[in-house]
């Protein structure tokens, strides 16, 4: 069975990534960006600090919505959760790129 384009219809044996992400900021314009749902976005993510011990994970066809922003009071850090969701991205043929032992710090 070919992968879905749609996160939500998978078939057997398929997975669906999705996720959150807490960021600060500190200007409104940082926050308003993802108000509206942002489509076919990449997330890439390095995980370790050892060269050739380390992970990439690309995700290349990420709609992100919804987003929560803290309210931190009078002195406290302006922060945003976002979701997350990969869809399969036609030039990957897969909603994930998962690299193991890179050896290149970008």
């Amino acid at each position: 069975m070919p992968p879905s384009p749609n996160p939500f219809d998978l078939g057997l044996g398929a997975f669906d990534v999705t996720g959150q992400v807490q960021l600060y900021f500190t200007q409104l314009t940082d926050y308003s960006t993802f108000v509206n749902r942002q489509t076919g976005l990449t997330l890439d993510l390095l995980l370790g600090s050892v060269e050739d011990y380390m992970d990439q994970i690309q995700l290349n066809n990420v709609d992100v919505w919804n987003p929560d922003v803290t309210d931190p009071g009078s002195s406290g850090d302006n922060m945003v959760t976002l979701q997350f969701g990969a869809r399969y991205a036609a030039s990957d043929s897969a909603a994930i790129v998962w690299t193991r032992n890179v050896g290149l710090v970008p």
